[in-house]
């Protein structure tokens, strides 16, 4: 890549990186960055090169692994028992006569 010796800048950073030269300056502050500026209010940040690739292993997410598809099998309802009706007949709800005769037979 470059010297050893060196330091890169935010353009070289942006450049390596494929991104835009104000991401590269706020990327630096997490790569440990060297101050070669005149004080605090002047900040001239460059980074070592072994830094930077440093920071994009750390950076670097491993794929996961093959997630198992999980088939979700819905349990079949069945039908609340309700007193105030009779049984189906053959599958089918009783009209009301049957209904008539049913309550009859269930007062009795």
């Amino acid at each position: 890549m470059q010297d050893k010796g060196q330091l890169l800048t935010a353009k070289q950073i942006a450049e390596r990186l494929n991104v835009s030269l104000r991401l590269a300056q706020r990327l630096m502050k997490e790569m440990k960055p060297v101050n070669v500026g005149a004080g605090v209010k002047q900040q001239f940040l460059r980074v070592k090169p072994a830094e930077l690739e440093a920071w994009i292993n750390r950076r670097v997410k491993e794929p996961e692994p093959a997630a198992v598809e999980l088939q979700l099998i819905k349990p079949t309802r069945r039908p609340k028992l309700n007193p105030l009706y009779p049984p189906p007949i053959n599958g089918r709800i009783p009209n009301r006569r049957e209904m008539r005769e049913w309550q009859e037979a269930q007062k009795r």
